[in-house]
Formats: structure tokens, C-alpha cells, sequence
């Protein structure tokens, strides 16, 4: 479907909930919509909101699902799956399966936790952040190694453990950029970000995915952030965005900044 099919769905959607905000079938539809735009956020807030309008549908559960595990949040994804299959959805069963495997079933307690050095006991916090240090260590071996997919499961794996794990999310960015999906790899650098927003490092990985998409604002944005924390490369990113912004505009970056401004 094209990008102003997408808008039109989204403006009738909207129109819908002015109507009756409540409505389920409006909120999950609309988080379709964010959901096939590649907007997480968007997709996760209109998903929630429609689990709570209707809490023992099944399919909700399940889109709900879909839009953390589009984030690799596979933790979070699992929760909602297991919700699905007690209503009796048997993609959710599948879908259960599908992370199961990518974790490892002997990773995970009957609960969808994670196991540790002690299994599935209380009081394993420390635990649980020193696994997700281990496999983000070797998440950045496999990225070196060019084997993305090893990297990006480590990575997704190590946010299992620790959701807070930025460094994770920084090796999910940068397997994102290494793809050349760079809207997405911006998108985990500013998730890394919203964990460590002192972190110039994570700012300039931002920027630079954005600047290759062309939304040379929100690059601007994290450079000029990375240069307040006394970064020495951000000065030379933003002349040159300066540079970019003193040509001609070009009507086939009207796309990308519309999909910008649905993530706002």
C-alpha cells in the first residue's frame, strides 16, 4: 500500500476515535497502520489502548505482540502472545514458538523470564545485567564478524535479560545501518538515547542515520546535542548539513519527512 493509502487510513481512523475514543476497532487499526509505517512507538501506544478498550480479545493481544516484537522487546512480546494463547489464539501459540527459538527455550523460566546462573530463583538481578553484558560482548564479535543476524539476535537476546541495556540497543542501530535500514537503525539510537541521553556517542549514531534518510533537522538535532557533550566529530557533520540545507529542496524527500512527523 502507498504512503498517502497509509495517511488516508490514518486521517478515517482518527475521525472514528473523535467519534468514540473507546473504539477498539479504530485503535488496533490505527496501530496497523504506524505498525506497517515502521513507527513502533505509534504502533505499541494505539495497540495498548486497544487491549485496554477490549482486554480478552485475542487478536488485539496478538497485534500487540507483533509491535514489540517489530522492536525485538521479545520479553515484552511474550507476555502479550501468552495473553493471546489463553484466549485461545492459536497464531499466538506459533508466534510463541517463533521467540522461544530464538532465545532458547532452556533460557527461560515457565514464566517467560529469563534464566540465570542461580535459574529461575528470586534475586538475580545482578545476574541478569552481567548475561546481558556477556551477550552483548558477543553480539559485537558477531557484528565484526559481519554475521548480522547472529549480532542482531545477541543483541535482542541481551535486552531479554536487561531492557535497559543501551549498549544493545546501540549494536542493534548498528546492525540496522550496516543493512542500510537506516530509519530503524536511527530509531534504536534514540531508544539507546532515552536510556543514556549523556552519551554523545549514541547522539552522533542518530544523527548519522537520519542524515542518510535526508531529515537533516532531527541529524542536526543529535549533532548539535553530541557537540554540547564535547564530541570532536559532531562540528564537522553539522557544516556539512548546513551545506545540504543551502541547495535546492528536493520533492521526493516530502515521503520521508510526512513518515517523520507520524513519529512525533
Amino acid at each position: 500500500m502507498r504512503a498517502g493509502t497509509w495517511q488516508e487510513a490514518e486521517v478515517l481512523f482518527l475521525q472514528a476515535l473523535e467519534v468514540d475514543p473507546k473504539y477498539g476497532e479504530a485503535l488496533i487499526s490505527l496501530s496497523d497502520v504506524y505498525y506497517e509505517l515502521g513507527l513502533q512507538k505509534q504502533a505499541l501506544s494505539y495497540a495498548e489502548k486497544a487491549v485496554d478498550t477490549q482486554p480478552d480479545n485475542a487478536v488485539f493481544w496478538v497485534k500487540y505482540g507483533d509491535a514489540y516484537f517489530s522492536g525485538l522487546e521479545y520479553r515484552e512480546a511474550l507476555n502479550c502472545y501468552e495473553n493471546a494463547k489463553k484466549l485461545g489464539s492459536t497464531s499466538a501459540a506459533k508466534r510463541i514458538m517463533k521467540i522461544r527459538s530464538k532465545i532458547g527455550e532452556e533460557s527461560l523460566c515457565p514464566d517467560g523470564r529469563p534464566k540465570t546462573a542461580n535459574g529461575c530463583k528470586g534475586g538475580q538481578e545482578q545476574e541478569s545485567l552481567d548475561e546481558a553484558i556477556r551477550l552483548t560482548a558477543q553480539g559485537r564479535q558477531a557484528l565484526s564478524a559481519l554475521r548480522f543476524a547472529d549480532a542482531e539476535n545477541l543483541f535482542a537476546k541481551a535486552l531479554v535479560y536487561d531492557e535497559t541495556c543501551a549498549e544493545a540497543l546501540e549494536g542493534l542501530s548498528d546492525v540496522r545501518f550496516e543493512q542500510g535500514s537506516y530509519f530503524n537503525a536511527a530509531r534504536f539510537a534514540e531508544r539507546a538515547i532515552a536510556i543514556a541521553p549523556s552519551n554523545a556517542g549514541y547522539h552522533i549514531k542518530a544523527g548519522d542515520a537520519f542524515f542518510r534518510i535526508m531529515l537533516y533537522d532531527d541529524a542536526l538535532k543529535h549533532y548539535n546535542r553530541a557537540e554540547d557533550l564535547g564530541e570532536a566529530r559532531a562540528s564537522q557533520r553539522i557544516a556539512k548539513i548546513r551545506a545540504r540545507q543551502s541547495q535546492p529542496a528536493n520533492d521526493e524527500l516530502d515521503y520521508l519527512g510526512e513518515l517523520k512527523e507520524l513519529a512525533r
